[in-house]
């Protein structure tokens, strides 16, 4: 099942796209659990899983050069990502911090679930604001 969307204007004209639910890696463990609820979340809708890793590089190092090479995170979170039976794509982004690089690349209006712990204090975690300036650019969250 594709969604259906209709361009105002066209007279007939129907584009199909298929769903895309946005996982973004906020830690080991929150991302597997949000990568399974992403999982449910997409096989009910029929749409495939986006999982973005915004990997940090320091400043003294090069931003074509990490620590850690992109290929060998991109393996290790495929790796992650094979436990849900969903279609998935993997992106590992090179940045400097994850404030600048997510709203230039995300998709306007993006379905993204991130894995975020239950909230102990009364200040919001990383996740949680993370989720909030998200929403604030027009994005649906869904914290897991």
């Amino acid at each position: 099942m594709n969604n259906i969307v209709e361009r105002a204007g066209d007279t007939g004209a129907v584009a199909s796209a298929k769903l895309e639910v946005v996982v973004i890696h906020t830690g080991t463990k929150r991302t597997l659990a949000a990568l399974r609820a992403a999982g449910r979340l997409a096989r009910g809708l029929n749409a495939s899983l986006h999982l973005i890793v915004p990997h940090i590089v320091p400043y003294p190092a090069p931003l074509e050069q990490p620590p850690v090479r992109a290929s060998f995170m991109e393996r290790r979170f495929r790796t992650m990502a094979e436990e849900v039976a969903v279609d998935t794509k993997v992106d590992v982004w090179l940045c400097r911090d994850w404030e600048t690089i997510l709203p230039e690349r995300l998709k306007t209006s993006s379905v993204i679930v991130i894995g975020a712990g239950p909230r102990r204090w009364w200040w919001p975690s990383k996740e949680h604001r993370l989720a909030a300036a998200l929403e604030r650019q027009g994005h649906h969250v869904v914290l897991a």
